[in-house]
């Protein structure tokens, strides 16, 4: 009996570029204020393969395709024993399933470690299948579930006045990339950082962003490169902003866990004379021309036919000439879907973060829950490396806090 397969779109294909340097994740963690019933847990997980068939497939990159196995809500969700034990969600991803569920036992209360595949989907879409997993969770008499989810990326593209990039490199030159965390051999482990802007502390950021007429996702990566600087002596790099594209589309509002990010390529100055305000100033004139010009649609629509007419694997090259990973980056995933709760607990505390990435590559990820932010980092690493990365985090937080 042949397997069922479900094919990927280009934007899948994007995430599986760099796949033999680090694994396409994206984590979510949550400490609750009591037990979680694993039970009524894996039940809403089962549901939720209903609309989302591909969660327990493996991933075939020759095909770019998921094809079913023979996978329950058991390989999915899993009691552990040490609450740092990182490594059971690492995976891979070509044997599936797409997502694993880790339940910590804490006192009174559970951690919950989430972590779904990226080349399934993006951020925003992990958020929605949270919340879709909270539905299934809260409403366990739900019979029928009507709403259909949407992989496509052509209405993207056909919705949108897309316009060329007009002349910033699509690559970063490695003279570009600074030199941020020590390179060093020695024992390296897994390392789940993070710092918290508390509500208050929030507020003071929003008063900044009000106040120099730049968004909110400005300050954040003014601040970020402006914290670089005292650990590189380059003078400039180019830093991504990922940007969730269905809000250009009819698919704003419809369920759609899938792979819809583009990406802004914004050139900053790490000159030590410049102050934080002309840094995050200069940011926001970079951002505000690509926005203009919808840059971060850019080779989408190139490879989105490309990929309609060409083998995988060459696709797959011409994949890698278009998209680097670039070692220091950075992500906002914004606030947390309020639909993410369940019924009968409250959730601690609730961040999301980007996959582990090996030393010294380091990203940032941005989330807000509750109106408190955290900046976290997942990294391989060594203990001076993470000691680095910490200092790194502490620094762009000041840089968030301080006066202009």
């Amino acid at each position: 009996m042949k397997k069922k397969i479900y094919k990927g779109t280009a934007l899948d294909l994007i995430q599986t570029a760099y796949i033999e340097n680090h694994i396409p994740l994206v984590y979510c963690y949550m400490e609750l204020d009591t037990t979680i019933d694993v039970n009524r847990l894996k039940q809403a997980v089962s549901r939720t393969t209903e609309v989302i068939p591909q969660i327990l497939c493996g991933y075939n990159e020759t095909k770019n395709a998921w094809i079913l196995e023979k996978y329950g809500s058991n390989s999915v969700v899993k009691i552990i024993s040490e609450k740092n034990c990182y490594e059971d969600l690492i995976w891979d991803l070509h044997i599936g399933p797409q997502l694993k569920i880790n339940v910590y036992h804490q006192g009174a209360g559970d951690h919950l470690q989430i972590a779904i595949s990226h080349i399934l989907t993006d951020g925003a879409g992990f958020q929605q299948y949270l919340a879709l997993l909270c539905k299934f969770y809260n409403e366990q008499n739900l019979k029928a579930f009507s709403e259909v989810n949407f992989r496509s990326v052509v209405p993207l593209l056909f919705h949108t006045a897309i316009q060329r990039l007009p002349h910033i490199s699509k690559h970063v030159h490695k003279g570009n990339i600074p030199a941020i965390l020590p390179v060093e051999k020695g024992q390296t482990l897994l390392h789940s950082l993070k710092v918290t802007l508390s509500e208050e502390q929030l507020k003071m950021v929003q008063e900044k962003a009000k106040n120099l007429h730049v968004t909110l996702n400005d300050v954040f990566m003014g601040s970020y490169a402006y914290a670089l600087k005292s650990f590189t002596a380059q003078d400039e790099m180019i830093l991504t902003c990922p940007a969730n594209l269905r809000k250009f589309s009819t698919l704003n509002g419809k369920l759609t866990i899938a792979n819809m990010t583009g990406k802004y390529l914004c050139r900053i100055s790490l000159a030590k004379d410049e102050e934080l305000k002309e840094t995050i100033l200069a940011v926001h004139q970079e951002m505000e021309r690509q926005k203009s010009h919808y840059d971060c649609f850019h080779s989408i629509l190139f490879l989105h036919i490309l990929h309609t007419i060409l083998p995988i694997k060459l696709l797959r090259h011409i994949t890698r000439a278009f998209y680097s990973v670039e070692p220091i980056s950075y992500t906002n995933m914004g606030a947390i879907n309020e639909n993410i709760f369940f019924q009968g607990i409250t959730i601690k505390e609730c961040y999301l973060c980007g996959t582990y990435r090996q030393a010294p590559s380091f990203q940032v990820s941005i989330s807000t829950y509750k109106n408190v932010c955290t900046l976290a980092v997942n990294m391989c690493g060594t203990e001076k490396q993470r000691i680095t990365g910490m200092q790194l985090l502490n620094q762009m937080k000041s840089a968030l806090l301080s006066e202009l």
